[in-house]
């Protein structure tokens, strides 16, 4: 068989060319008709190797397109790949991701079936990998879908286009993914969710700081609070108990437990005894009851003592950075997030 190219697998990659090479193997290994798709990887400035490595394999393999450009952050490699992609149908993936060998078919099926072109986007499976899991490493699970990761995303290229793609003011791989969908859902299209489609993440992180760097990425929250309000309530910071979904959960625990802190420590000073005890308390009870969400999201069963010692204190100090760079990004962006 040949044909038309019909999905353009987008990869954009910055200094990690071992976990590159994972995911291009299991790209290039997809039961997906081989002559209808592409892979096109932008190397966002990488200093590791990677770009000998693309141009190795780009010169080997005629499917994939390799591009390199100067760091400009994800939202940008990505937009440089729409630029280049041939396919109706533009295939996210994250260069520490590796894909389950159906998962261009399984995504495929629901653009294909949709002969109205009510679908614009199609959300795939995220699972991360457990036997690598070390303490403090990232997880970027989607097992029910509304995150719209784009570890495995698949929209049609043109509404891409229709929406402008990415916004390059999320400089970080944060929040960028939740504002180009939203663009995509207030152009009136469905996003669908494919639990088949499936990537399993394999990124391990065990540098102390790594909850720290996270808590900065925070500072999006802002932009995409500005460009899509009612969305960013319905969407951002969600947790679903027992058949119920909460919304801004964290955000409330957060300013709840900043605030008694402060406040405690203020009458500490004044000299107000109850005041204080009463504060104390609060304070407590808020922080346990951030420390048993942090370790119920890293899923308490399979972490260590070692974990458990380790996400005490983080849970102690994250929503102090938390809201100093959700502060920061309100001031930045000149809007205010109640």
């Amino acid at each position: 068989m040949g044909g038309t190219i019909e999905i353009s697998v987008i990869i954009p990659t910055f200094n990690r060319k071992e976990l590159l090479k994972r995911c291009l193997e299991s790209i290039l290994g997809q039961e997906f008709d081989t002559d209808k798709y592409e892979i096109i990887v932008i190397d966002d400035g990488s200093a590791d190797g990677t770009r000998e490595l693309l141009k190795k394999l780009s010169l080997s393999n005629k499917k994939m397109v390799y591009s390199r450009q100067d760091r400009g952050g994800p939202a940008s490699a990505r937009n440089r790949g729409i630029a280049k992609a041939r396919g109706d149908i533009i295939g996210f993936i994250d260069d520490d991701a590796v894909a389950d060998r159906r998962w261009l078919v399984e995504a495929f099926k629901f653009f294909d079936e949709d002969k109205g072109k009510k679908i614009g986007g199609v959300e795939g499976r995220v699972v991360t990998c457990r036997p690598e899991m070390a303490p403090l490493s990232g997880r970027t699970d989607n097992p029910r879908g509304s995150l719209y990761r784009t570890c495995n995303m698949f929209y049609r290229k043109g509404i891409l286009l229709d929406v402008g793609g990415f916004d390059k003011d999320f400089l970080d791989a944060f929040r960028e993914d939740s504002d180009l969908a939203f663009a995509v859902l207030k152009r009136g299209y469905d996003i669908v969710y494919a639990p088949k489609s499936a990537v399993s993440h394999y990124t391990v992180i065990t540098e102390l700081t790594h909850p720290i760097q996270q808590a900065k990425k925070y500072y999006y929250d802002a932009l995409l609070y500005k460009k899509h309000p009612r969305l960013y309530r319905q969407l951002i910071d969600q947790y679903q108990m027992s058949g119920f979904k909460f919304t801004g959960l964290r955000q409330r625990f957060y300013k709840l437990y900043v605030a008694s802190s402060i406040f405690m420590f203020a009458s500490l000073l004044f000299d107000h005894e109850i005041i204080t005890r009463y504060l104390f308390l609060s304070t407590l009870m808020i922080y346990f009851a951030i420390l048993a969400g942090y370790l119920r999201l890293q899923r308490l069963k399979e972490m260590s003592f070692t974990d458990i010692l380790i996400g005490i204190p983080t849970a102690l100090v994250i929503p102090y950075f938390y809201l100093y760079y959700l502060v920061k990004g309100m001031i930045r962006f000149k809007k205010i997030i109640i």
